[in-house]
């Protein structure tokens, strides 16, 4: 079964484009995937949420069973990305930086055999980057968008 581990960027985007009561529906899916424990994040994409107290930041620490604890073995992932994406970390980031954290959660998920998908935003551009499409591809991490979900799950949105 399918399993997400959900980027900042998509949460931000979920509450900037898709508002609840506009797009229900997809709010309602990513509710369902939290009841059925296929819907995972860092704890950092929680701390990053934290400033802006919003629909969004709300969602979140409604659902905070969804935040992973960061462990030794994300850590040493972590490192293996970095050995190869030294700038994923971002060091000069002031506060929380999730990025790197959902690569690991994904990379340790996908070394295990669990058919995991990182969601983020970040575009796939013909330019190589550190950012997560790329990182993913590398890893061999399953990357889409959150629009993407839906389709995965095998569901199709109507608007009326």
């Amino acid at each position: 079964m399918k399993t997400y581990c959900i980027d900042t960027s998509s949460l931000i985007d979920l509450r900037r484009y898709y508002p609840r009561k506009t797009l229900g529906p997809l709010w309602d899916l990513l509710d369902d995937l939290v009841k059925q424990n296929r819907l995972i994040a860092p704890h950092e994409v929680l701390r990053e949420l934290q400033p802006t107290d919003d629909e969004a930041h709300a969602w979140a620490k409604k659902h905070a069973a969804i935040f992973v604890p960061i462990d030794g073995e994300q850590g040493a992932a972590l490192k293996d990305i970095q050995a190869v994406f030294p700038g994923v970390s971002a060091a000069a980031k002031p506060g929380p930086h999730a990025d790197p954290w959902c690569l690991a959660l994904s990379l340790v998920r996908t070394r295990r055999g669990d058919d995991i998908h990182l969601i983020s935003e970040e575009k796939l551009t013909t330019t190589k980057s550190e950012k997560i499409p790329y990182v993913c591809q590398h890893f061999g991490i399953s990357w889409a968008r959150l629009l993407d979900v839906p389709g995965l799950e095998g569901l199709k949105f109507t608007l009326i």
